[in-house]
């Protein structure tokens, strides 16, 4: 397996950044540069590679300049696929699709023009009350 020292700077640096793109959820969402780092430490362990702060943030900072991640919030920050970062990575999967015009809605002269309001309380008043039956309260 490799080595820290079997990697020159330019290959760790760019092997950090293709893992730090396949973790980054591919969707669009989110992902807080605290999990992330520790994701990309398990992966790289597993390599027997170690990954630095100074390693994690130039990575990240040169994802971000390419605009390939952008910058989120939260607390410790975080990061998102930008829109032209997650189309790439989905273009090989997408399945191409069109968009048809939906057929415009017709207008019911009269049967809308009621309120639902008023229908709710002619429906509540057209029922027939039982002789010695109390009213019934409508509440909404």
């Amino acid at each position: 397996m490799p080595s820290d020292q079997s990697l020159d700077r330019d290959g760790k640096l760019q092997k950090v950044k293709e893992l730090m793109l396949s973790v980054v959820p591919a969707d669009g969402s989110s992902i807080g540069n605290v999990a992330l780092r520790r994701e990309l430490e398990a992966r790289l362990a597993a390599e027997e590679l170690s990954l630095s702060e100074e390693e994690y943030w130039q990575a990240h900072s040169t994802l971000v300049a390419e605009g390939l991640l952008v910058k989120g919030q939260g607390r410790g920050g975080s990061v998102r696929r930008s829109g032209d970062a997650a189309s790439a990575s989905d273009s090989a999967s997408a399945e191409p699709f069109a968009l048809t015009a939906a057929e415009p809605p017709t207008k019911n002269v009269g049967s809308r023009s009621r309120s639902r309001t008023a229908t709710r309380d002619s429906r509540a008043t057209s029922q027939p009350k039982k002789s010695g039956e109390a009213a019934s309260q409508i509440l909404s």
